[in-house]
């Protein structure tokens, strides 16, 4: 089974309720649904695509399953 790239995602970010200044100390990635879901914003600069099957349950990127669906490098 070929894996592509056909998941669209991003970098979650947090919002200080006191200044209203972006917090992107947050690492994780992941859709626009899951990240929504828990409350953060999206930062839109860090638009990504990943295969679906690296996406947790919760719709985050999840490094275990990255190691098993890994995204064949072609070396040129």
């Amino acid at each position: 089974m070929a894996i592509k790239n056909d998941t669209e995602i991003y970098y979650a970010v947090r919002v200080d309720p006191r200044t209203g200044e972006l917090d992107r100390s947050e690492t994780r990635m992941g859709t626009r649904e899951a990240i929504l879901k828990r409350g953060l914003r999206i930062d839109p600069a860090s638009q990504s695509f990943c295969p679906h099957e690296w996406l947790d349950a919760d719709g985050f990127v999840s490094q275990d399953l990255a190691k098993l669906h890994p995204y064949p490098h072609q070396a040129k």
